[in-house]
Protein backbone atom coordinates (compact mmCIF):
# COMPACT_ATOMS: atom_id res chain seq x y z
CA UNK A 1 0.00 0.00 0.00
CA UNK A 2 2.67 2.48 0.97
CA UNK A 3 4.49 2.05 -2.35
CA UNK A 4 1.46 3.33 -4.24
CA UNK A 5 1.03 6.26 -1.86
CA UNK A 6 4.59 7.49 -2.43
CA UNK A 7 4.13 7.97 -6.17
CA UNK A 8 1.99 10.74 -7.64
CA UNK A 9 -0.28 8.99 -10.16
CA UNK A 10 -3.54 10.10 -11.75
CA UNK A 11 -6.48 8.62 -9.81
CA UNK A 12 -7.82 6.52 -12.68
CA UNK A 13 -4.37 5.20 -13.53
CA UNK A 14 -3.79 4.31 -9.88
CA UNK A 15 -7.11 2.43 -9.76
CA UNK A 16 -6.31 0.60 -13.00
CA UNK A 17 -3.06 -0.70 -11.52
CA UNK A 18 -4.09 -1.46 -7.96
CA UNK A 19 -7.49 -3.13 -8.40
CA UNK A 20 -6.38 -6.04 -10.63
CA UNK A 21 -3.48 -6.69 -8.27
CA UNK A 22 -5.69 -6.67 -5.19
CA UNK A 23 -8.33 -8.81 -6.90
CA UNK A 24 -5.72 -11.38 -7.91
CA UNK A 25 -4.27 -11.54 -4.40
CA UNK A 26 -7.72 -11.98 -2.86
CA UNK A 27 -8.55 -14.74 -5.39
CA UNK A 28 -5.30 -16.54 -4.56
CA UNK A 29 -5.96 -16.31 -0.83
CA UNK A 30 -9.55 -17.48 -1.31
CA UNK A 31 -8.37 -20.47 -3.33
CA UNK A 32 -5.80 -21.35 -0.67
CA UNK A 33 -8.43 -21.18 2.09
CA UNK A 34 -10.80 -23.36 0.05
CA UNK A 35 -8.07 -25.96 -0.50
CA UNK A 36 -6.39 -25.92 2.91
CA UNK A 37 -9.09 -24.79 5.33
CA UNK A 38 -8.27 -24.19 8.98
CA UNK A 39 -6.99 -26.64 11.59
CA UNK A 40 -8.55 -24.84 14.56
CA UNK A 41 -11.26 -22.28 15.14
CA UNK A 42 -8.60 -19.94 16.52
CA UNK A 43 -6.80 -19.94 13.15
CA UNK A 44 -10.07 -19.22 11.33
CA UNK A 45 -10.90 -16.39 13.73
CA UNK A 46 -7.42 -14.93 13.29
CA UNK A 47 -7.69 -15.08 9.50
CA UNK A 48 -11.13 -13.45 9.26
CA UNK A 49 -10.38 -10.91 12.00
CA UNK A 50 -6.82 -9.90 11.09
CA UNK A 51 -5.67 -11.16 7.69
CA UNK A 52 -8.56 -11.02 5.22
CA UNK A 53 -9.75 -7.54 6.28
CA UNK A 54 -6.34 -6.09 5.34
CA UNK A 55 -6.74 -7.20 1.73
CA UNK A 56 -10.29 -5.93 1.47
CA UNK A 57 -9.34 -2.70 3.27
CA UNK A 58 -6.82 -2.03 0.55
CA UNK A 59 -9.50 -2.57 -2.10
CA UNK A 60 -12.04 -0.37 -0.28
CA UNK A 61 -9.46 2.36 0.30
CA UNK A 62 -8.45 2.49 -3.35
CA UNK A 63 -12.09 3.08 -4.35
CA UNK A 64 -12.51 5.70 -1.60
CA UNK A 65 -9.28 7.43 -2.63
CA UNK A 66 -10.31 7.43 -6.30
CA UNK A 67 -13.70 8.96 -5.45
CA UNK A 68 -12.08 11.53 -3.15
CA UNK A 69 -9.66 12.67 -5.84
CA UNK A 70 -12.21 12.66 -8.65
CA UNK A 71 -14.72 14.72 -6.68
CA UNK A 72 -12.20 17.24 -5.38
CA UNK A 73 -13.15 20.72 -6.53
CA UNK A 74 -10.89 22.60 -8.88
CA UNK A 75 -10.80 25.77 -6.88
CA UNK A 76 -9.02 27.81 -4.30
CA UNK A 77 -7.00 26.28 -1.49
CA UNK A 78 -9.81 27.30 0.86
CA UNK A 79 -12.35 25.35 -1.23
CA UNK A 80 -10.14 22.26 -1.23
CA UNK A 81 -9.60 22.58 2.52
CA UNK A 82 -13.36 22.81 3.05
CA UNK A 83 -13.84 19.73 0.85
CA UNK A 84 -11.31 17.72 2.88
CA UNK A 85 -12.92 18.86 6.13
CA UNK A 86 -16.36 17.78 4.89
CA UNK A 87 -15.01 14.39 3.84
CA UNK A 88 -13.34 13.99 7.22
CA UNK A 89 -16.67 14.67 8.92
CA UNK A 90 -18.20 11.86 6.85
CA UNK A 91 -15.52 9.48 8.09
CA UNK A 92 -16.16 10.46 11.70
CA UNK A 93 -19.90 10.09 11.09
CA UNK A 94 -19.41 6.49 9.96
CA UNK A 95 -17.45 5.74 13.14
CA UNK A 96 -20.25 7.24 15.25
CA UNK A 97 -23.04 5.41 13.43
CA UNK A 98 -21.29 2.07 13.78
CA UNK A 99 -19.91 2.85 17.23
CA UNK A 100 -20.49 -0.56 18.81
CA UNK A 101 -18.73 -2.55 16.09
CA UNK A 102 -16.10 0.11 15.55
CA UNK A 103 -15.20 0.10 19.24
CA UNK A 104 -15.07 -3.70 19.17
CA UNK A 105 -12.58 -3.36 16.33
CA UNK A 106 -10.57 -0.53 17.95
CA UNK A 107 -10.26 -2.17 21.35
CA UNK A 108 -9.37 -5.54 19.81
CA UNK A 109 -12.12 -7.12 21.87
CA UNK A 110 -12.53 -10.89 21.59
CA UNK A 111 -15.77 -11.72 23.42
CA UNK A 112 -17.83 -12.09 20.23
CA UNK A 113 -15.13 -13.46 17.93
CA UNK A 114 -16.79 -16.87 17.64
CA UNK A 115 -19.95 -15.19 16.36
CA UNK A 116 -18.20 -12.55 14.24
CA UNK A 117 -15.34 -14.51 12.67
CA UNK A 118 -16.35 -18.14 12.20
CA UNK A 119 -17.98 -19.04 8.91
CA UNK A 120 -20.34 -21.55 10.47
CA UNK A 121 -21.47 -19.23 13.27
CA UNK A 122 -25.19 -18.51 13.54
CA UNK A 123 -25.49 -15.16 11.83
CA UNK A 124 -29.25 -14.93 11.54
CA UNK A 125 -29.42 -12.30 14.28
CA UNK A 126 -26.75 -10.17 12.62
CA UNK A 127 -28.11 -8.14 9.76
CA UNK A 128 -25.57 -6.36 7.60
CA UNK A 129 -27.22 -4.44 4.78
CA UNK A 130 -23.85 -3.73 3.15
CA UNK A 131 -22.98 -7.36 2.50
CA UNK A 132 -26.17 -8.80 1.07
CA UNK A 133 -24.54 -11.64 -0.87
CA UNK A 134 -21.30 -12.57 0.90
CA UNK A 135 -18.94 -14.94 -0.89
CA UNK A 136 -19.87 -18.45 0.35
CA UNK A 137 -17.11 -20.07 2.38
CA UNK A 138 -15.03 -16.89 2.39
CA UNK A 139 -16.85 -14.46 4.65
CA UNK A 140 -18.05 -14.02 8.18
CA UNK A 141 -20.39 -11.64 9.94
CA UNK A 142 -17.78 -8.94 10.56
CA UNK A 143 -14.74 -9.39 8.32
CA UNK A 144 -16.06 -6.87 5.78
CA UNK A 145 -16.87 -4.30 8.47
CA UNK A 146 -13.38 -4.61 9.92
CA UNK A 147 -11.94 -4.09 6.44
CA UNK A 148 -14.12 -1.02 6.03
CA UNK A 149 -12.93 0.40 9.36
CA UNK A 150 -9.30 -0.11 8.31
CA UNK A 151 -9.92 1.62 4.99
CA UNK A 152 -11.76 4.55 6.56
CA UNK A 153 -9.02 4.98 9.18
CA UNK A 154 -6.50 5.16 6.36
CA UNK A 155 -8.68 7.70 4.55
CA UNK A 156 -8.99 9.67 7.81
CA UNK A 157 -5.21 9.73 8.16
CA UNK A 158 -4.80 10.88 4.56
CA UNK A 159 -7.33 13.67 5.02
CA UNK A 160 -5.74 14.80 8.27
CA UNK A 161 -2.34 14.85 6.58
CA UNK A 162 -3.70 16.95 3.72
CA UNK A 163 -5.32 19.39 6.14
CA UNK A 164 -2.12 19.65 8.18
CA UNK A 165 -0.11 20.36 5.03
CA UNK A 166 -2.60 23.04 3.99
CA UNK A 167 -2.47 24.60 7.45
CA UNK A 168 1.33 24.56 7.48
CA UNK A 169 1.50 26.11 4.00
CA UNK A 170 -0.94 28.84 5.07
CA UNK A 171 1.14 29.60 8.19
CA UNK A 172 4.33 29.84 6.16
CA UNK A 173 2.63 32.12 3.67
CA UNK A 174 1.26 34.35 6.47
CA UNK A 175 4.60 34.33 8.24
CA UNK A 176 6.35 35.38 5.04
CA UNK A 177 3.91 38.26 4.55
CA UNK A 178 4.29 39.36 8.18
CA UNK A 179 8.07 39.35 7.96
CA UNK A 180 7.95 41.43 4.80
CA UNK A 181 5.88 44.02 6.61
CA UNK A 182 8.17 44.31 9.63
CA UNK A 183 11.49 44.31 7.84
CA UNK A 184 12.84 47.78 7.15
CA UNK A 185 16.24 49.29 6.60
CA UNK A 186 17.62 50.85 9.75
CA UNK A 187 21.22 51.49 8.74
CA UNK A 188 22.86 54.48 7.10
CA UNK A 189 22.25 55.15 3.47
CA UNK A 190 25.18 54.50 1.15
CA UNK A 191 26.00 57.45 -1.11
Amino acid sequence: MALVDDVEVAPLERLRHTMPLITRIIADVKKLIAEEGFIHHSAEIHFFNEVKPKFYAWQIYEVLFYNLKMQMPAGTPEMIKAYFEEELQQVFRLFRIEAFHYQYYRTKATELDEVYFLRDAKQTELIDPELIDPPPGFSTAMDYKFAKYMAYERLRDYLLEQLLQAQTAAKIQRSGRDKQLILKWTGDAIP
